[in-house]
């Protein structure tokens, strides 16, 4: 199974800590490929590699397309579960959902999952697809987006203009992922990874940080999934004074 990060040289440096609460959540026997641009300074851990995209200022400033095309397509797995750099695994893994969720994408059942449930909209929007999963709606907003997935390779690149900055790829891509066919789906009851935004804007997320402070269960949004552990705590709260360079 072919497990992706997107990284880029300003973020570079969070590598070590979303590798270590991976590790932690998801397991060390699973591998792991870190797509960036100049290799790191530090020691990835050994289920960890590093996979450079060249020198990321031959490329336009914070187009995120055209870099990585050459390396999802290079993979041999026809399924890619993805993360960005700053969405650290906060929780335990339902590995059995996500086996499931992944024979459904290999069977042309769904093109993509997401390891989270989306918004509060998006998962009242959701409809009835099995037992254990519900699809959202061809008309939702947001289908084609980069939060934390699984999805079929060729799904992935569908959308990539090589142009596009991770910006232009949710929001350039809204009306023509609507109504495409494709089945987007989400867990029910539970979903298949939780996980923390530690960045937003170039700068440490505070607003949810400081609800999960100032929550009596820790629960920082809108479901009692999205709560962080003070086992965690640490390795999290070491970036508040981050900020991109």
């Amino acid at each position: 199974m072919s497990i992706i990060v997107f990284t880029c040289d300003n973020y570079l440096s969070l590598i070590p800590a979303f590798a270590s609460l991976f590790n932690k959540h998801w397991g060390v026997e699973q591998e792991v490929k870190v797509l960036g641009f100049k290799e790191p300074d530090f020691t990835l851990p050994s289920n960890f590699k590093f996979l450079s995209a060249g020198k990321q200022k031959d490329f336009p400033p914070a187009v995120f397309c055209a870099p990585f095309r050459p390396l999802i397509e290079s993979l041999a797995d026809e399924v890619i579960t993805y993360f960005l750099d700053d969405t650290f695994v906060i929780g335990p893994v339902r590995h059995q959902i996500y086996h499931e969720a992944t024979d459904l994408i290999r069977e042309g059942r769904a093109s993509k999952i997401e390891l989270f449930w989306g918004g509060p909209e998006q998962y009242r929007a959701s409809k009835p697809f099995s037992s254990r999963f519900r699809c959202w709606p061809q008309d939702l907003n947001y289908r084609c987006n980069l939060s934390p997935s699984i999805i079929n390779k060729d799904y992935f690149l569908k959308y990539f203009n090589d142009n596009m900055t991770m910006h232009d790829y949710e929001i350039g891509n809204m009306s023509r992922s609507k109504n495409d066919g494709a089945n987007v789906l989400i867990s029910w009851k539970e979903p298949i990874c939780p996980w923390f935004n530690v960045i937003r804007q170039g700068r440490f997320n505070s607003t949810n940080w400081n609800k999960m402070k100032n929550s009596s269960n820790r629960q920082f949004a809108w479901n009692r999934f999205q709560t962080i552990n003070s086992d965690d705590e640490e390795t999290i709260e070491q970036f508040k004074n981050w900020r991109a360079a």
